[in-house]
């Protein structure tokens, strides 16, 4: 996606056109501007058969609540600024490096 597009290019998907995975690589490192300011997705794909995007979030840390708040955020801005009005919802992904067995219902690591 361009400076001056809201329409994001789609690059080459890692899936095989012959798959039925149905998701499209929209971009790494994918920049969002809010208020002037910047702020980039780890991953941004586009799921063809669902009809809609899904952004996967990288954390080499253990989970913090702080996490979930950014990953809501973008999930807000890809609904405000670049979903279509007939695309559904933005599907969210966190992947934590190590979990913690300070959260309700998580064992601790083995």
């Amino acid at each position: 996606m361009s400076a001056t597009s809201r329409t994001p290019s789609f690059g080459t998907s890692p899936v095989s056109p012959g798959t039925r995975a149905g998701f499209a690589f929209v971009g790494r490192q994918f920049r969002l501007e809010v208020a002037g300011d910047e702020f980039f997705i780890d991953l941004l794909f586009y799921h063809t058969r669902l009809k809609c995007y899904v952004v996967v979030e990288l954390k080499g840390v253990a989970f913090k609540p702080e996490h979930a708040g950014q990953l809501n955020f973008y999930l807000a801005t890809v609904d405000a600024q670049i979903k279509a009005p007939d695309d559904k919802p933005t599907i969210g992904l966190l992947l934590c490096k190590t979990r913690t067995g300070s959260w309700p219902n998580t064992p601790s690591p083995a």
